[in-house]
């Protein structure tokens, strides 16, 4: 009887345990909110969506403008559509995770946000400052504008303008209670991408003979393969500033909600 009774605590023991574990699952799970609002979330992947569609809608096919570019890769040769693709599968993910939150979404999201909020600022500004202005390529849109692509001058805007305010607005709306995104998280997302994209162009460069963007040649031309490599080590150390400011954001804004809790 003994025995009998000390194996009946030890059940009643285990299915307490077994109880108490679950309560704690239970309530871990309530606990767990969306790192973005579902509005947001929602915006992100329509914005990119549009930026995505522009490119396939409205612009002129490279394989008309930049045969050798783009024989093996088409589109997916250039940063801009990289970007949007990318971008536009990120927001799934967002939109997922606002509407089933889970630590592995929310953990997702926060951890490549660094670099989205990265190409997000580069793609808009890269263009408006750099390609938008540039005479040979106002020449080249208005040569397809008067050759069956009347809507080129819409697409160029619709596939760069949007990129910058979204990630800007995802900065403003970004929260996560499995942590918040880290430096080491801007190194690894957005150093990993890099070295992913400048392996590529190069390989691309080694079996067409031809630089992606015409300015690599240019600055081969006037400063020699060391001249390119600078160049391509601003690139990716701006892609570096642009994920910290990125992370900037967040962080203040989490510092300002703690010290108003408190």
């Amino acid at each position: 009887e003994a025995i009998q009774r000390k194996g009946a605590a030890a059940s009643r023991r285990s299915a307490m345990a077994k109880e108490i574990d679950l309560d704690e699952v239970h309530k871990r799970k309530r606990k767990l909110t969306p790192t973005t609002p579902l509005a947001v979330a929602i915006i992100g992947l329509v914005c990119f969506g549009i930026e995505t569609g522009a490119s396939y809608a409205f612009s002129v096919p490279p394989e008309k403008y930049a045969p050798e570019v783009s024989q093996y890769l088409g589109r997916m040769a250039y940063l801009t559509c990289q970007t949007n693709h990318m971008a536009f599968l990120y927001y799934i993910l967002v939109v997922v995770d606002a509407l089933n939150p889970s630590a592995a979404t929310n953990k997702a999201v926060a951890k490549l946000f660094p670099l989205f909020f990265a190409l997000g600022v580069f793609l808009t500004l890269a263009y408006y400052v750099l390609d938008h202005p540039n005479p040979k390529n106002l020449d080249q849109k208005n040569y397809w504008f008067n050759n069956g692509y009347p809507y080129v001058h819409y697409s160029s805007h619709l596939e760069h303008c949007l990129a910058l305010p979204m990630v800007l607005l995802h900065s403003l709306t970004l929260t996560s209670k499995s942590g918040a995104p880290s430096n080491f998280d801007n190194i690894m997302a957005v150093g990993t991408y890099m070295a992913f994209y400048l392996g590529g162009t190069h390989v691309n460069q080694y079996v067409t003979g031809h630089w992606v963007y015409p300015i690599c040649d240019d600055i081969t031309n006037e400063h020699g393969d060391m001249g390119r490599n600078i160049f391509f080590a601003v690139l990716v150390a701006t892609n570096f500033m642009f994920g910290k400011i990125g992370l900037t954001i967040v962080q203040m804004r989490r510092v300002g909600t703690k010290r108003k809790s408190a």
